[in-house]
């Protein structure tokens, strides 16, 4: 416990040790049209003795008595969507409803929708602004890019600010949730040595004086 209370100090940067946060002070938090929604993870075993993964969503939202806990799916099914072998096919997956696989010992076809976010849907009516945590392989899962209709995101419906834990929202640092400000960076070549910086810099810098004489400014 020592050393656990240690590591978390360091990580954290605090003096003092993460402090416990109940469901209460999330909910107080939440403004009328907000939700919070912890994604569950946890092992369970079957009445054939075989272990299975599920997932389930726990939602608060402003006036209600208690959480509420919505079972979703078992986790074999979305690593089926993913192709956990690492085939993975992103435009099949986002590309529309439509998308969808076969579920594992029946016949029927689940979209990505259907598997995820229908169970939780009429638990969001009039809400606007979703605070998420993840758990498991919904890590790798972009929320918002989830179709609803062919042309139509969940994005589209809803702002989602994703979270380590819906702890945060209580939080007395709420910088993180405030800061629009980013720097994305593709294309990284992390093998590349000294000489082939240099070169690529002087590129840029090439590309940046034909723009400005070219009367385009980045």
């Amino acid at each position: 416990d020592e050393l656990e209370r240690s590591i978390t100090l360091k990580i954290t940067g605090n003096k003092e040790p993460v402090s416990l946060v109940q469901w209460q002070e999330v909910q107080s938090a939440l403004k009328p049209n907000e939700a919070a929604i912890e994604f569950l993870r946890f092992p369970v075993l079957l009445p054939r003795k075989t272990d299975s993964v599920m997932y389930a969503a726990l939602i608060i939202r402003p006036g209600t008595d208690s959480p509420e806990f919505i079972p979703l799916f078992e986790e074999r099914d979305l690593a089926a969507l993913l192709k956990t072998n690492g085939s993975t096919n992103t435009s099949s997956l986002y590309g529309g409803v439509d998308r969808s696989f076969i579920k594992s010992g029946s016949n029927k076809k689940i979209s990505l929708y259907q598997l995820i976010w229908n169970p939780v849907s009429q638990s969001l009516k009039d809400v606007e602004t979703i605070y998420y945590s993840s758990a498991g392989l919904l890590y790798r899962i972009n929320i918002g890019a989830i179709c609803i209709a062919p042309k139509t995101m969940l994005s589209h419906q809803y702002k989602f600010v994703q979270l380590g834990s819906t702890r945060q929202i209580v939080s007395s640092d709420d910088s993180a949730l405030k800061n629009r400000n980013a720097v994305l960076m593709g294309g990284i070549q992390y093998e590349a040595d000294s000489t082939a910086i240099q070169a690529a810099i002087g590129e840029l810098d090439q590309l940046a004086v034909q723009n400005i004489r070219g009367g385009q400014y980045y």
